[in-house]
């Protein structure tokens, strides 16, 4: 019988094996998604715990003894110590509910140091093995696009008016999906790039889905040169406006007496904005206390007398009104410092798909991760605590792992030991 000390002597951990990459991804993008599909959880977050605790229990049994890095433990200190210090702000002037707040806090840190351990399970793997694990998602959530397009598969799904099993709406699976759209088209030879996009601009249309169709469009500009990215988007228009167009223009209508749900969820958001800038201290409400009474705007009320249920009063619809309405105009600095992320990682990722930079996959992988956040931050979110958080916390550990790697030695001996095609 082989001892734990020749297990582990033998290589055999979560770092050998592109499986265990696999594993670990998986748990995320399902997780969270499944059981709040099943009615388990009320939200997201505790199927994000729960996959956050998988890893760390994974990773404490199987990772090598490296260590995590230290800019893990610095993003943990840096989220505690801002959250904390504007709780206390809130609480000199008003009510804060604790209760609500710290177990939220509890798993947002789990998230972090998780995300570490993926980070370190992927730029420890060899290239090819890290192409291999990413496929293996990619393609999983394709096919439950297409099963979601078709209807089919789709078990209790009773009383839900569209679902991409195991997500509730087409939304959250685009979502989750665009990160790995993004690394695919970026990695891949043109025509599989074309393929790839093909697809999922046609799942988009059968869902009639907006979010996956921006989706689309933010891959269309960071995988294409200008004048081939535009005749796509022509086509693409055209391929809407040819099904129907009436289903997306009264999603784009943000007027205030609109009465589409999708466009009052997002002008929702808009006026979470507004109010936490314009009223009060303009100093926001503190960290998960969205959505508690006295916090309703108009677009809210509206929602709420056509459905009967306060949707996303929690989640702020996107998380640039979720980060304002909590934390009011010191929100800007989280926001800011996180869309200069997502800046630079839609340029570095251009600059591979487009200008035909080498990178390795884990590299590309990392700055997909981060790029796609976009979406979140200004379309659409369900919270902090969700699979695409989870996912950018990964993304830029990667980035920054990566960096370090890199510039310690020169690129084009770190590329030729690393690079594979995505294809």
């Amino acid at each position: 019988m082989v001892s734990w000390f020749n297990f582990r002597k033998a290589g055999i951990g979560l770092k050998s094996s592109p499986w265990n990459l696999t594993a670990a991804l998986m748990m995320v993008i399902v997780a969270p998604a499944l059981s709040f599909y099943l009615g388990i959880a009320s939200s997201h977050t505790a199927g994000t715990a729960l996959a956050a605790i998988t890893v760390l229990v994974g990773g404490a049994l199987f990772a090598s003894t490296r260590g995590l890095p230290i800019y893990v433990y610095q993003c943990v200190v840096a989220v505690l110590a801002f959250s904390v210090a504007h709780a206390l702000l809130v609480l000199a002037i008003g009510p804060f509910d604790m209760a609500r707040a710290f177990p939220s806090l509890v798993v947002l840190c789990t998230v972090i140091v998780a995300a570490g351990f993926i980070a370190n399970i992927t730029v420890g793997l060899h290239d090819r093995d890290v192409l291999r694990a990413v496929n293996v998602v990619f393609f999983f959530l394709l096919v439950v696009g297409i099963l979601g397009a078709m209807g089919i598969v789709q078990p209790f799904a009773d009383g839900r008016e569209k679902t991409v099993f195991p997500f509730t709406e087409p939304a959250a699976y685009a979502l989750t999906f665009t990160p790995f759209l993004i690394f695919k088209c970026a990695m891949s030879r043109p025509r599989w790039r074309l393929a790839y996009l093909l697809v999922a601009v046609l799942v988009a249309i059968i869902l009639q889905n907006l979010t996956l169709l921006v989706a689309c469009l933010l891959v269309i500009g960071l995988c294409y040169r200008l004048r081939y990215g535009a005749i796509l988007a022509a086509f693409g228009l055209v391929a809407v406006w040819a099904t129907d167009i009436d289903y997306y223009a009264d999603r784009l209508n943000l007027a205030d007496d609109t009465r589409n749900l999708s466009a009052l969820v997002y002008l929702q958001g808009w006026q979470i904005i507004s109010n936490a800038l314009t009223t009060g201290d303009s100093i926001g409400v503190g960290f998960q206390q969205l959505g508690l009474a006295g916090q309703m705007s108009d677009a809210s009320e509206l929602i709420y007398r056509l459905t009967g249920d306060s949707l996303n009063t929690f989640d702020g619809s996107f998380m640039t009104a979720k980060i304002i309405g909590e934390f009011g105009v010191f929100g800007i600095i989280p926001l800011f410092f996180l869309s200069a992320m997502i800046v630079k990682s839609s340029r570095q990722i251009r600059r591979i798909a487009v200008g035909g930079e080498p990178a390795s996959n884990a590299r590309a992988l990392g700055l997909s991760l981060v790029a796609a956040y976009v979406c979140d931050v200004f379309l659409r979110t369900a919270g902090y605590l969700t699979a695409t958080c989870f996912l950018l916390t990964t993304g830029l550990v990667i980035n920054h792992l990566l960096s370090r790697r890199v510039s310690a030695k020169p690129m084009t001996a770190y590329i030729a030991s690393k690079h594979e095609t995505a294809d």
